[in-house]
């Protein structure tokens, strides 16, 4: 069984040489039904990458209850599963890359109830070494990986729910971690992307208040440190929240998913400077906690994608003509109590699969595999450029209202 549905794209098609017409045409949006892998108690979020370097994507998960990180190694047709003791308590979330240069990908799990996060190094092989633990602030909620310095080096960012900041760590150009600092950002945080919105060349911060339903913005001074520029109002209960360029100006947009009651997403449009317009609230599933952003459907425009944790499902937002409009959500069955998903091509067709995780006692990994496309002129959306697909455009015709 297979869940499809349509959405317009734009394509520019020549007709006889003589002249250009940009021309609607469709994409089909398609995903297989998910299969699984078993996870441990209350995965909380994932990343799909190649840990062994033998061309296929792994995944590596935490899982909070068990205190510890999950890796399957996957190879053609099979996988092994091996997990790895934090040393934190309650892990929840993880960022991956290259930390000590080395050219294999490290991992970085935070430990929410201890405070502090663990630092895995691989080994190169997919084993990862002995974790080393770092003090954050109250209640870490989410990490990333970014050069924030601009010295080549991943520093890491960590969002600190119960002290209102994000703690930077500082790479010590060799892949440990000896200077940090804190820097206040708003009420309750929950989440934090890392983007140059001013196009300086310097990473900046949005960050997601859950307690005053607010997006701050900080930019990046190119030391590590930033700078207060403004907060943006945005539905309630923003948790996750993503950053890519929706209307295609050049400039960083940033999408904030909301949780019950909003259960929706709010799109902020990049104005420049220090300036961003809220666009109206898109409905999507029960309870998103994360929001992605990618072009799932290969028309050139960024797309968002949501896990819904409390309806078993994941939201797709199809991008109209990269104008940074959304239409109506599509939703994709998946494993019910999803929190946080991931983008990976899984099995090496070319197309950005969807990889969730699903908390609770017996954890599950759900892959949804993407089976959509997109073809040129097929107005109709069946597949075929035929004389239909002529009918249609003829249909058309006129003046534009």
């Amino acid at each position: 069984m297979k869940y499809t549905s349509i959405i317009h794209a734009f394509r520019s098609i020549s007709i006889s040489c003589i002249f250009t017409l940009t021309l609607p045409t469709y994409g089909v949006v398609e995903f297989d039904v998910p299969y699984t892998y078993d996870g441990g108690n209350s995965p909380h979020d994932i990343v799909a990458v190649d840990l062994n370097g033998d061309g296929y994507l792994d995944l590596a998960f935490p899982n909070a209850h068990d205190h510890n990180l999950q890796v399957i190694l996957r190879y053609d047709g099979t996988h092994s599963s091996t997990t790895y003791a934090t040393g934190g308590s309650n892990s929840t979330h993880i960022a991956s890359g290259d930390i000590d240069h080395d050219g294999d990908i490290d991992l970085v799990v935070a430990n929410t109830d201890s405070n502090d996060i663990s630092v895995f190094h691989n080994t190169g092989t997919g084993v990862m070494g002995t974790p080393s633990l770092l003090a954050v602030g109250s209640g870490p909620i989410s990490v990333g990986l970014a050069d924030f310095n601009s010295d080549g080096w991943l520093d890491i960012v960590i969002t600190n729910y119960y002290t209102n900041d994000v703690t930077i760590w500082l790479n010590d150009n060799n892949g440990a971690f000896s200077v940090s600092y804190n820097t206040a950002v708003g009420s309750s945080p929950t989440d934090s992307v890392h983007a140059d919105l001013n196009r300086d060349g310097i990473l900046d911060l949005a960050v997601s208040l859950f307690g005053s339903d607010e997006v701050a913005v900080l930019h990046g001074v190119g030391d590590g440190t930033f700078v207060w520029c403004n907060v943006f109002s945005v539905d309630a209960n923003p948790h996750g929240i993503g950053a890519a360029d929706l209307n295609q100006d050049g400039l960083i947009d940033i999408a904030v998913a909301s949780e019950n009651p909003s259960n929706s997403v709010t799109v902020l449009i990049n104005d420049g400077g220090c300036d961003f317009t809220a666009n109206d609230p898109i409905s999507v599933g029960n309870h998103p906690q994360d929001v992605e952003a990618i072009d799932v459907d290969f028309d050139g425009d960024i797309d968002l994608v949501t896990p819904n944790r409390n309806s078993g499902n994941v939201s797709v937002l199809a991008n109209f003509f990269g104008s940074g409009d959304f239409g109506d959500s599509q939703e994709f069955v998946a494993g019910f109590g999803e929190r946080e998903l991931t983008f990976g091509d899984l099995d090496r067709d070319g197309k950005p699969d969807i990889i969730s995780a699903s908390g609770g006692t017996d954890g599950v990994i759900s892959v949804l595999t993407n089976l959509s496309s997109n073809c040129p002129g097929d107005i109709t959306g069946d597949g075929i450029v035929d004389i239909n697909d002529i009918f249609a455009i003829l249909g058309l015709w006129g003046v534009c209202p």
